[in-house]
């Protein structure tokens, strides 16, 4: 295994025709076509030195503000996000006229919520580290999952139609 500074770098061979570059959790991810050798790959990855160094000050930021995270109070982010989330449902669920099972409060990292056939309605306590207009979007998204369970273009008409901006606060979580 090769190094770039602290990152080791692993290198996937495929079927593919072009190279990309990843950055996550301290490694540098090559996936590359079968036949290139390492010296081509290096060259490459000189190449996109600029963006390959700002990649990794990206994943270096990640990793802190996860530590970070790790020293709130986890309970406490997680009663705020069900007392807020709760009535957040409450209140965009009587707009809608649809109703949900129950409300759930997990640790996702990855996904910010999700709604099951039978009306139950997952948040990552995370959540409650985003402004309150990308909270607000989450939750909204979730109870139209009541009305259309997929992501259709008649999922985002609906979502659209309550939340006209929508395209903007999903933005902030990304």
């Amino acid at each position: 295994m090769q190094e770039y500074g602290s990152y080791k770098i692993k290198i996937v061979y495929s079927g593919r025709k072009t190279v990309s570059i990843t950055v996550k959790d301290g490694a540098i991810i090559l996936r590359s076509p079968k036949g290139a050798s390492k010296s081509e790959l290096f060259v490459i990855l000189e190449k996109h030195k600029a963006w390959l160094d700002k990649a990794i000050e990206k994943d270096k930021a990640r990793a802190a503000k996860q530590a970070e995270l790790s020293l709130l109070d986890e309970a406490r982010l997680r009663r705020e996000a069900y007392e807020y989330l709760s009535e957040k449902c409450r209140t965009y669920a009587k707009i809608m006229g649809v109703s949900y099972n129950k409300i759930s409060i997990n640790g996702a990292r990855g996904r910010f919520g999700s709604c099951s056939s039978e009306g139950n309605i997952n948040f990552s306590f995370r959540l409650m580290l985003y402004p309150e207009a990308a909270r607000e979007y989450v939750v909204l998204h979730e109870l139209c999952h009541l009305r259309v369970m997929n992501h259709s273009s008649a999922f985002y008409a609906l979502l659209a139609s309550y939340m006209p901006d929508y395209k903007a606060r999903r933005a902030i979580l990304k």
